[in-house]
This record gives structure tokens, C-alpha cells and sequence, in this order.
């Protein structure tokens, strides 16, 4: 049986923005500026990069957004080395390959409130999550982002936390939150949704059973 070949959308780099310590916003378009294909809050994407590494990084933009692919990337010096040739070799005009958005959420109508939380730059899909809520007129939310000291794409969610959209928990000042009480009382009327390191997602999936 052959395997079903890799499809991929050729995009260039349009903007790279400083947001945050080692953080940096990278928007990819189609080269003639058509629609890309759609994606759903909070979708990922591979990304095929100059040197031949292959990524995955979430969307932080929102579906409606159609014309471009919004990621944030923090650059991780111990990593594998996708970040860092994201931050010192790609910049704007540079070409990369795309794959199809995968993934994401689509909140039934039955539900009634929703309890994201983040940790560090993995409030990137939550934040394509709420944008959408919000642009459909749903604020009937509250993201939770946990972070050491600095807010990641601070200017980004700027908005967010004055509206008190997004909570923000700095470790350094008070410890790290209890989870349970911030996910709150669970019900079928209630979504739940977790975004940051591993040990943080093992203690979310321990007290929801996801």
C-alpha cells in the first residue's frame, strides 16, 4: 500500500516581530497573496524549513484571518534546532513549506463556559482560540496564563488581560496556582482546554481525565 504523499503550501515570510524575551512573531502568506487553506482555532502546522529541518508550531492567528498563518516561536538554545534557525537564519521574503493546518477546536453550541490555561509560549493556540470567540461575540471565557515573570507576546494580549479576558499567574511573586481551582467545577456544559510544558499537561489530563 503507498503511502499518501505530504501535501504542502509554499509560503513566504511577510513580518518577523520581536514579542518577548527570545520570542518572535513570524507571518507567512501565500506568495501572491491568495487565501491559504483553512484551519480551526488553535490548528498547528508543520513547517519545512531552509535547512531541511520539519517542525511543528501552533497557529496563534484566528480562522477568519484567512490570508496568513500568524506562529510564535521561543527560541530554545537547548533545543533541536528548529527555533533556533527560525530566529537567526529565516527572515522576511524567505521561503517555507507549509503542510495543511491539522487539529484545533470547534466548541459545541451547548456549551456555556470555557476555562483555558497556558503555560509560557504555549498560550499561542489558546490565544487563536479566544480571538475567535470573540470575534463570533462569545467572551464567556477566561484563559488562565502561567508564566515565570514575563508575559509572552505581551502586546498581543495586551488587550486581553485589561478586558480581564486572560488571567495572569506570575510564579516568581506567588508560586504556582492550583490547577483545580482554576479549571473549576467540571459539568457537560463546561469546556477545558491546556497548553505549556509537560509536566503541567500530566496534572491537567489527572484532573480532567482527558
Amino acid at each position: 500500500m503507498n503511502a499518501r504523499p505530504i501535501t504542502t503550501v509554499r509560503t513566504v515570510v511577510a513580518g518577523v516581530e520581536e514579542a518577548g524575551r527570545d520570542i518572535k512573531l513570524f507571518t507567512l502568506v501565500d506568495p501572491d497573496r491568495w487565501e491559504l487553506p483553512p484551519f480551526k482555532p488553535g490548528a498547528h502546522v508543520d513547517l519545512h524549513l531552509p535547512n531541511g529541518l520539519v517542525r511543528t508550531y501552533s497557529l496563534c492567528n484566528e480562522p477568519a484571518d484567512s490570508r496568513r498563518y500568524v506562529i510564535g516561536v521561543k527560541r530554545e538554545a537547548e533545543g533541536r534546532g528548529g527555533s533556533r534557525a527560525l530566529h537567526d537564519d529565516v527572515g522576511i521574503g524567505d521561503t517555507i513549506g507549509v503542510s495543511l493546518p491539522r487539529g484545533g477546536l470547534a466548541f459545541a453550541s451547548e456549551i456555556t463556559r470555557r476555562v483555558f490555561v497556558a503555560g509560557g509560549i504555549g498560550v499561542t493556540p489558546l490565544l487563536s482560540m479566544v480571538r475567535d470567540l470573540l470575534r463570533r461575540g462569545d467572551a464567556n471565557f477566561v484563559l488562565h496564563l502561567i508564566v515565570r515573570d514575563q508575559v509572552p507576546l505581551a502586546a498581543q494580549l495586551a488587550p486581553l488581560i485589561d478586558a480581564g479576558h486572560v488571567v495572569v499567574h506570575r510564579t516568581s511573586l506567588s508560586g504556582r496556582p492550583n490547577l483545580a481551582s482554576l479549571i473549576g467545577s467540571p459539568g457537560p456544559s463546561v469546556a477545558v482546554a491546556c497548553c505549556g510544558p509537560e509536566g503541567m499537561l500530566g496534572d491537567f489530563e489527572r484532573l480532567t481525565g482527558a
